[in-house]
């Protein structure tokens, strides 16, 4: 049984992380790069978007005032009360995607969303948080905190200013994200499921099968970066497979085998009306 003393050391760590937590959603509003709006006599937070640019008219908070950015947070309150009502607990691991520390064929199910090839840089941004965790809870966690800021060199982004120029940074992305599939497959239980959220260009061929494919709108419309672009709209959910490939034959030989299949997918999408 847990003893009182480690219990006592495991609520203090849990209500110092939470409180940093708090701190962080704070600072988005507390920020010179937090916008002031004229118009509407509110602040908006630091990352409207994927970027942290300079802001000509920015408002001072003050955080002891009891509204929705404040230290006073109704909502973090009321999400933390659901979460402890919670009986089932994950595992949070951090590892790289490259190099997964499980056996071969140990989970039955895979859900990733990878990076955005050359859309957002990660890292960069979450410097902004970094700094103020590792001041609030590094000594918490110093396995998570033990460089001056996050981590760069293997991050699996296209970033021309860290590899070089536009090529090398190219080759080093599909190289590193092809690596990472390639682990999956690797982990994953022969006929298991591995779901991707993909919203760039690419191809996904480290030995998975593709059963489906789903766009989804998941973006808002009124978002910055959507006025006159070709900004991403909808992400393109991949369900695909590790299975067991079989030895070639001949279409005439399997022709009648797919003509059911198909019978059979087309009968149940008419019956899902799509």
């Amino acid at each position: 049984m847990m003893t009182d003393v480690s219990k006592n050391r495991e609520y203090r760590i849990s209500l110092i992380s939470y409180l940093s937590l708090f701190l962080n959603k704070l600072i988005t509003y507390s920020s010179i790069l937090t916008r002031w709006r004229p118009d509407n006599l509110s602040y908006e937070r630091v990352f409207d978007r994927q970027a942290l640019p300079m802001i000509w008219d920015y408002g001072e908070k003050n955080p002891f005032i009891e509204d929705k950015n404040s230290l006073y947070y109704q909502n973090s309150i009321e999400t933390l009360s659901w979460l402890s009502k919670l009986s089932n607990f994950a595992n949070v691991s951090n590892f790289s995607a490259t190099s997964l520390p499980y056996d071969d064929n140990y989970f039955d199910a895979i859900f990733t969303d990878p990076p955005y090839y050359d859309n957002i840089m990660y890292s960069e941004l979450s410097d902004f948080f970094y700094v103020w965790l590792k001041r609030s809870i590094g000594d918490l966690y110093p396995e998570l905190f033990s460089t001056p800021l996050t981590p760069r060199s293997q991050e699996i982004v296209v970033n021309p200013v860290r590899h070089g120029n536009t090529k090398t940074s190219k080759e080093f992305f599909e190289k590193n994200i092809y690596n990472a599939f390639k682990e999956m497959n690797r982990v994953l239980k022969t006929n298991g499921i591995l779901l991707v959220v993909y919203t760039h260009k690419s191809t996904l061929d480290a030995g998975f099968v593709v059963t489906a494919t789903w766009p989804i709108d998941t973006e808002m419309k009124s978002r910055l970066n959507a006025k006159n672009t070709a900004s991403l709209a909808s992400s393109i959910y991949i369900v695909a497979r590790k299975v067991e490939k079989e030895e070639l034959g001949w279409f005439e030989e399997i022709k009648n085998e797919i003509k059911d299949h198909l019978e059979k997918k087309l009968d149940r999408l008419w019956k899902e009306r799509l």
